[in-house]
Order: C-alpha cells, then sequence, then structure tokens
C-alpha cells in the first residue's frame, strides 16, 4: 500500500509546488560535516537549455552524442552487408528506423546548442543551418589549441600522425565536408568559397581542402567568441 506523504513530510515537494505556483521558494541544505546553506531554489530543474552551464550542457549532450555516433557506425556497416551481398535479410528496414532514431537525436544535439555563440557563428561561416557535426565538432574539439595541434589531433599532417589521431573527430568534420561538398555541387545554400574549391579542384582533394577550411572557421569563431568576452561584449557562450 502506497501512503501519500502529508506537507509537513515532503518539504521538497513543497518546494517545488510553491515554486509552480509562482511562489518564492528555497531549502535549507544541510551536509553530515556541519555545512548548511539556503539553496539557490528549483529553478534550475525547470530550466531551458540556454539557461544551463557549459559543464551541465557537456553532461547532457555525452550519451546523446555517443548515440549518434553508434548510430551512424550501424548504419554504414549494415547498408556495407547491403551493398556487398545483394541481399537485404530485411535489413533496410532496420536502416529506416536507425536513420529516423539518429535524425531525432540530432535534433536534441542542434536543440541543446542552438543558443551557442560558437556554433551559431560557426554554422554561419560555414553557410549551413541547423547541422549536427559543426555542434558536435563544437563540443568535442579542444578549440582552444593552436591550430596546427588541432590539425595534428584530426591527422592532418604529412604522415596523418602516424595513424595516432581522433578518427571520430576526423569523421564528424569529413562527414561536415562531405554535405558542403554536395551542396556545392548543387548549388544549394553553400558559400561562394566552398563553390570555387568543388570548381577547381577534384573531389578527393575539393573535400580534404573543406575539412581545413571548417577547421579554421570552428577555431576562428572560437576566438572571436573568447574575444568578445573578454571586452564585456558576450555572445551567448
Amino acid at each position: 500500500m502506497v501512503r501519500v506523504l502529508s506537507p509537513m513530510e515532503d518539504a521538497y515537494g513543497q518546494e517545488l509546488w510553491a515554486h509552480y505556483n509562482g511562489k518564492r521558494s528555497f531549502e535549507i541544505v544541510e551536509r553530515d560535516y556541519g555545512y548548511f546553506d539556503v539553496s539557490l531554489g528549483p529553478e534550475l530543474y525547470f530550466s531551458n537549455y540556454e539557461w544551463w552551464s557549459e559543464m551541465e550542457k557537456k553532461a547532457k549532450l555525452r550519451p546523446l552524442i555517443n548515440r549518434y555516433e553508434l548510430l551512424s557506425k550501424r548504419i554504414k556497416t549494415l547498408k556495407t552487408w547491403i551493398n556487398g551481398d545483394g541481399y537485404d535479410y530485411e535489413l533496410k528496414d532496420s536502416v529506416r528506423l536507425m536513420e529516423k532514431d539518429k535524425r531525432d537525436v540530432a535534433r536534441k544535439i542542434i536543440e541543446i546548442l542552438s543558443n551557442d555563440a560558437v556554433y551559431r557563428e560557426a554554422c554561419r561561416m560555414l553557410g549551413v543551418k541547423d547541422s549536427v557535426e559543426p555542434a558536435i565538432l563544437t563540443v568535442e574539439l579542444p578549440l582552444h589549441l593552436p591550430i596546427t595541434r588541432l590539425k595534428g589531433l584530426l591527422g592532418y599532417t604529412l604522415d596523418k600522425n602516424k595513424g595516432r589521431y581522433n578518427h571520430k573527430l576526423n569523421g564528424h568534420i569529413t562527414a561536415l565536408a562531405v554535405n558542403l561538398y554536395l551542396n556545392a555541387k548543387k548549388h544549394v545554400n553553400v558559400l561562394d568559397k566552398a563553390v570555387e574549391i568543388v570548381d577547381h579542384l577534384p573531389k578527393e582533394k575539393a573535400i580534404y581542402k573543406l575539412e581545413l577550411m571548417t577547421l579554421k572557421a570552428l577555431r576562428k569563431t572560437y576566438l572571436l567568441t573568447i574575444n568578445n568576452q573578454i571586452f564585456d561584449n558576450p555572445t551567448g557562450r
């Protein structure tokens, strides 16, 4: 049998109920080692993504990014099997379901970062809109590093860092570059610079050039955002 707590017994529930009804509420936090203080209240539990700190956003994004990458890997594997064997074994239905899940996860990632200054500016500089790849790169790339270090991290060196580079991040930046390449071929929602690269270089070299362009845009956007914050002109990050 379930017993309903009385208001005197359910202090936390009363705090949330008061906040829901527009009343100011808080709680006394007490620890075994003697510390106690007044909490900031339950606003955080009802806050929108844009109010979250960077740490909170990353904690929310990490499982979503993991799921996005897992779905991408499985979809690629299944498509390889289907194309290689010539028999789909009804796997195409599974691929369609996973692709739908992948789109849903991508939307959630973009929603969380929709007000992030680096992400918004990077999308503007690259000529893309609501794209999940720059969202993931914004979170995962250590953009505080010099551009030469970032190139090494992604394998953009003469010896590809002897294979010791971050293959996952390289995959994300390649996926974005391929998307830019396809859009440039169609002349749809793309920068003139991307069109110029695609029109004058073979496919493989053009995609590589677009990857470097993407990396430089992300790094530049990060530096501009940091400088804006330093000069008391916050841009939302």
